[in-house]
C-alpha cells in the first residue's frame, strides 16, 4: 500500500533512549537459549548490536514525557495547542488506561486533545506516522487550520 499525504508535514522530532544498554551477543544464552542462528538472524533483521534498557523505575511514559518536554520547549510550542497524542510502545505503563492518557495528564494537554496508544514493536513507528498523518490530512481536508499532533 502506498500512502500519500498532501497537507501534512513533520516539523519536529525528538528521540530519547536510556543510557544503559545490553550487547545483543550477551543474550545468546538467556533470550535466544543458545540458538546462535536465531541470534544472527535477529541481528541481521534489526541491524543492531545493542539495545537500550531503562532502569526498572523508568517507564515508557517517563521517557515520553521527557521527549515531549524537550520537543515542546525546543520548538516553543504551547502544550495547550496539541490536538492529539499518539503513544507508540511495545511496553506500555498500563494496558488500561492507555499510557497516552496518563501522559496526556502529565503534560497538561487540553481536554480536547485525543490520546491513545498504538501497541506495536518495530513497525510501530510507521503505524504511528501513518495514523498521525491520516488524522491531520483528514482534519485539513475539512478546511481547518494548522493542527498539532505529538507523536
Amino acid at each position: 500500500m502506498k500512502a500519500t499525504f498532501h497537507k501534512t508535514k513533520i516539523t519536529g522530532i525528538m528521540t530519547v533512549v536510556p543510557s544503559d544498554y545490553v550487547d545483543i551477543d550477551s543474550e545468546l544464552d538467556t533470550i535466544y537459549k543458545g540458538d546462535i542462528k536465531a541470534l544472527q538472524r535477529i541481528k541481521k533483521v534489526i541491524g543492531l548490536q545493542k539495545r537500550h534498557v531503562a532502569p526498572k523505575h523508568i517507564t515508557a511514559s517517563d521517557l515520553g514525557e521527557y521527549a515531549a518536554t524537550l520537543l515542546l520547549k525546543g520548538m516553543n510550542i504551547d502544550a495547550k495547542s496539541i490536538d492529539a497524542l499518539i503513544m507508540v510502545t511495545q511496553t506500555p505503563d498500563y494496558f488500561l488506561p492507555a499510557t497516552a492518557c496518563y501522559l496526556h495528564g502529565r503534560l497538561g494537554l487540553p481536554d480536547t486533545c485525543c490520546a491513545f496508544d498504538v501497541n506495536q514493536a518495530c513497525a510501530g513507528y510507521l503505524y504511528g506516522l501513518y495514523i498521525a498523518h491520516s488524522i491531520l490530512d483528514s482534519a485539513n481536508n475539512g478546511g481547518g487550520g494548522q493542527h498539532n499532533v505529538f507523536y
